[in-house]
């Protein structure tokens, strides 16, 4: 792998667990206190949590250089991207640019990626 692309592909995987930690913290604190209010909500616990779950799995395979990785983490940033942007909030369109970011990383990555994965 070129030298730039492979700074590029170690970036994504540090934001990546970044996010993915910070949303499964978040998620898991949510979801504790989701069960100490009148009614039991899982889904926005469960909102933070499962994509939190995917960046960390993400980032895990990237950095080991697994195909799966990339095809799920392209997909994953595509449905985000979509998902955020039809949200239309401002924070939301933040997100959308991020995960677009997200894919053109990968994106540009494919050939050398592809010609140096395990599996």
């Amino acid at each position: 792998m070129s030298n730039f692309f492979e700074k590029q592909l170690k970036g994504l995987v540090v934001i990546l667990r970044l996010f993915g930690g910070l949303s499964i913290i978040f998620g898991a604190l949510a979801l504790l206190a989701s069960f100490t209010g009148p009614k039991v909500q899982l889904v926005a616990p469960l909102l933070l949590l499962i994509p939190g779950i995917i960046y960390w799995i993400v980032a895990k395979g990237l950095s080991k250089r697994q195909k799966w990785a990339w095809y799920l983490g392209l997909l994953a940033f595509l449905y985000s991207a979509v998902h955020n942007f039809i949200i239309g909030t401002p924070m939301g369109l933040v997100a959308s640019g991020l995960a677009l970011l997200f894919v053109i990383i990968l994106l540009t990555t494919i050939k050398s990626f592809f010609a140096t994965s395990e599996n």
